[in-house]
């Protein structure tokens, strides 16, 4: 896992010096399987209906540097700056509403949102310090809103 987790951050790194920048480039874990895993990735510059685009993208960069992402990636999902889900991890990292741990010896994030909603992550990049948060509240829709997005 660790060298797959070193050629996503190339590949992170490659997006920005082409881009200028990311929001977030993470594995999250699918029902909580250490195996399998959703790539998030988010940027300002992303615009709603341009996904597809983004994800064809990605995926010749993985076939360009012969990396099989399907051994541990079971979704790609890309979202804009304006995505619920975004500003609830934003909030995590910026200790407004949740927070972040990491676990040192295995490298995976525990992402507490809400009181008792937790998430499993590798984080491989995040840029959340001057990202402007909406007003987001905790409901159970909001949790409903994540669990159908893994």
């Amino acid at each position: 896992m660790n060298s797959f987790l070193e050629k996503l951050n190339n590949i992170s790194e490659e997006i920005i010096a082409d881009k200028g920048s990311l929001l977030l480039f993470a594995l999250f874990s699918r029902n909580d399987q250490v195996d399998r895993w959703d790539l998030v990735i988010s940027a300002k510059w992303i615009e709603s209906g341009k996904t597809r685009e983004i994800v064809k993208n990605l995926l010749e960069k993985f076939k360009d540097k012969d990396i099989n992402y399907s051994e541990h990636i079971e979704n790609i999902a890309v979202m804009s700056e304006t995505d619920n889900f975004l500003h609830h991890i934003a909030a995590a990292f910026q200790n407004k509403k949740g927070c972040v741990e990491k676990n040192k010896e295995t490298g995976v994030s525990i992402i507490k949102l809400f009181d008792d909603y937790i998430i499993h992550a590798r984080i491989v990049h995040e840029e959340f310090d001057d990202f402007e948060m909406k007003t987001l509240k905790a409901t159970r829709a909001s949790q409903k809103v994540l669990e159908t997005v893994f």
